[in-house]
């Protein structure tokens, strides 16, 4: 029961990502080049992750990434880290709010007006 559960999780994700490739081979600059960027990538996996409820992934995920000065990645990633600060120890949730605060902080310099930085 729990591998068919894992099985089926690892389909899901295999197949948004099979889909989200599909569509990201017709989305063209120019004539005839295709692309799909790491950023692309990166969220719509993010994306799945967290529908999915898979957290700790996430955050490993992005992570690396919140240096980038990207507020798409880093509101995600501090989203994730708020998700788990609630099943951690309450001084881990503590220590990992304050530093997703930061983050957050950073991003909202970076551009105020984004919606999703706010919440």
């Amino acid at each position: 029961s729990s591998n068919q559960y894992m099985l089926t999780t690892k389909l899901c994700i295999i197949s948004s990502f099979t889909a989200m490739g599909i569509w990201g081979l017709t989305k063209k600059r120019g004539d005839n080049e295709a692309i799909i960027t790491t950023k692309e990538v990166l969220i719509a996996k993010a994306d799945a992750l967290y529908e999915q409820e898979q957290y700790q992934e996430i955050h490993d995920l992005l992570i690396n990434y919140k240096d980038s000065g990207d507020i798409e990645i880093i509101w995600r990633l501090c989203r994730a880290m708020y998700k788990l600060s609630k099943i951690m120890s309450e001084v881990d949730g503590k220590k990992l709010i304050f530093e997703a605060y930061d983050l957050i902080l950073e991003a909202l310099e970076i551009k105020e007006d984004n919606w999703a930085a706010h919440k």
